[in-house]
């Protein structure tokens, strides 16, 4: 829980994070207003600023709502994944992505995708049902003969 306190011309933040150990850290900043700003602008900057301090303190963050899912998956690959995924579990999310989800709804902007989205992908994925893949034999005599 993230709390502001008034001083003279700034407000004091302050976050308490659990530490993992049973305890809490406390972590703070100071929001400074902008000069010429009304005392009603200046605790809504405050305000603001408490909430994206409190979300980068527990490790959260806030993604650009212009961005696509394409990006947004791009970046967690790149980004994420290599420190929370085997390289095999990578493959096959990446695999699954690009076959299944990236056609449907890929180029949606993260603003755009609504629980009315998201169920007309999963109709279209029932209705399509699994993709059938094909192999082609290169070399007939591979094959035993019955």
């Amino acid at each position: 829980m993230a709390t502001k306190i008034k001083r003279k011309d700034s407000w004091l933040i302050q976050v308490s994070v659990p530490d993992g150990k049973g305890g809490y850290t406390r972590k703070s900043s100071t929001y400074r207003p902008p000069p010429g700003s009304t005392p009603t602008q200046a605790s809504r900057g405050a305000e603001r600023h408490m909430i994206e301090f409190e979300d980068k303190c527990r490790g959260l963050f806030s993604y650009n709502d212009n961005m696509t899912l394409d990006d947004l998956h791009s970046w967690y690959m790149s980004d994420i994944a290599p420190n929370r995924l085997k390289p095999q579990s990578q493959d096959v999310s990446a695999y699954y992505y690009n076959y299944y989800i990236r056609p449907l709804i890929g180029r949606l902007k993260l603003k755009h995708i609504t629980p009315i989205a998201l169920d007309s992908a999963f109709s279209q994925m029932r209705a399509n049902e699994r993709p059938s893949i094909f192999y082609k034999l290169k070399d007939i005599k591979a094959l035993p003969r019955c």
